[in-house]
């Protein structure tokens, strides 16, 4: 991955202005893939075909062909880089897996966790993938405007020094960390919508005041994985970040077994009414969307309602407010659902026009639960963002 001087100058400027011309004559989004991340083994529900799948949809799909760059190039994330994310005896661990024998099969980071001796490549090229799709969309070179890094493992349970939940490096952190540091951007969103929290991208960011980081999660009254306090509404950024971390924590059912009954119309009110106008107001400069589907209706482990036009919607919506944007693989283990949701985000991001219809989300057809969520929420954030201030209030007239 070295670079000239003038190559690393020209990639690291900040983004400006395209002429009309130039704008046009970019592909929409770009698709990172690559197929040797199957050698990874499958972890759970996490499976070797999930990105696959995604792949062949898209590069099926007659209407994006002509604007979406395939699999453009990109290499294993180099191990120095990730001494900014984390510490160095995670990535040893990381990188000892590669010492392994052909057939053998761990679990060192605990028992949601499996690796084998092609973990560390695929860990590696997910976070290359993550690094290079941020370039490619920042880049005032680049040929696109949009992109989609399509990896595994996924990395948002990934911590400084720990990991868990299928994760081994954080791919979102990466390309937050690099967004800084070569491009100079003080204002990076890091949107999660995965069914769990992002414990490992909110542990990282906490007390950066450049990079702000929101979740809607099912937490459960804390007994939902990643089962930490720290999943809570009331943790709002660390001393130097203040307003700058998010949590929208679902507390609908008694056990993790029971099906959650969040929904399309809870999402709709909650982006309306609270995240679309904190968005407005912060006006990021960049946006990474933690795209898990196990928040999707049909997902086996989050077992939510939500439909899956909804992220069409939401991703038509994000781009409005920022058009810097990137999606970037979490979980999702129902395969319907995961290549569905990610071609419906997709074609929004293309500026595809879909005829979708989602429900008004109007506050009286809101789940009680979901309402107290947001308000806690909101309320929380009040001093930081008048969005935040203002819904208090309205919901406090109720």
């Amino acid at each position: 991955m070295e670079t000239t001087q003038q190559e690393s100058q020209d990639e690291t400027k900040k983004p400006e202005e395209l002429s009309v011309e130039e704008e046009k004559a970019k592909h929409e989004l770009a698709l990172y893939y690559n197929e040797r991340v199957k050698l990874h083994p499958n972890n759970k529900e996490e499976l070797r075909e999930r990105c696959e799948l995604i792949y062949t949809n898209l590069k099926n799909e007659n209407i994006l062909k002509s604007k979406m760059l395939t699999q453009p190039t990109f290499e294993l994330i180099p191990v120095e880089y990730l001494a900014k994310i984390h510490s160095q005896s995670l990535i040893d661990k990381v990188l000892s897996f590669e010492e392994y024998d052909e057939n053998i099969i761990t679990s060192v980071f605990g028992e949601d966790n499996y690796e084998n001796k092609h973990t560390t490549e695929a860990a590696r090229i997910a976070a290359g993938g993550a690094y290079q799709a941020m370039k490619d969309v920042l880049s005032s070179t680049s040929t696109v405007k949009s992109a989609f890094a399509l990896v595994r493992p996924p990395g948002h349970h990934s911590c400084v020094s720990e990991t868990d939940g299928y994760c081994f490096f954080n791919n979102a952190a990466v390309a937050a960390t690099y967004a800084k540091e070569l491009f100079g951007l003080k204002k990076i969103l890091i949107l999660d919508w995965d069914v769990h929290h992002g414990d490992g991208t909110q542990e990282i960011f906490y007390n950066d005041p450049e990079v702000f980081y929101m979740s809607m999660h099912r937490w459960e009254n804390g007994i939902y994985f990643p089962s930490k306090e720290t999943s809570n509404y009331t943790f709002t950024g660390g001393e130097n970040a203040k307003g700058f971390n998010l949590n929208i924590p679902w507390n609908t059912t008694k056990t993790i077994l029971e099906p959650s009954s969040v929904g399309t119309k809870e999402y709709k009110y909650l982006f309306e009414n609270l995240l679309f106008g904190i968005i407005e107001e912060y006006a990021p400069e960049f946006i990474i969307l933690s795209a898990g589907f196990d928040s999707a209706k049909g997902d086996p482990l989050g077992q939510q309602q939500v439909e899956h036009e909804f992220y069409y919607w939401a991703c038509q919506n994000l781009q409005k407010l920022c058009p810097k944007i990137m999606l970037l693989l979490e979980g999702g283990y129902n395969k319907y659902t995961i290549v569905n949701c990610s071609t419906l985000c997709v074609q929004a991001l293309m500026g595809y026009e879909k005829a979708i219809h989602l429900e008004d989300s109007k506050i009286e057809d809101i789940l009680p639960e979901a309402i107290e969520s947001i308000k806690n929420a909101a309320s929380a954030h009040s001093e930081y963002w008048n969005t935040a201030k203002t819904l208090t209030e309205q919901i406090g007239k109720e």
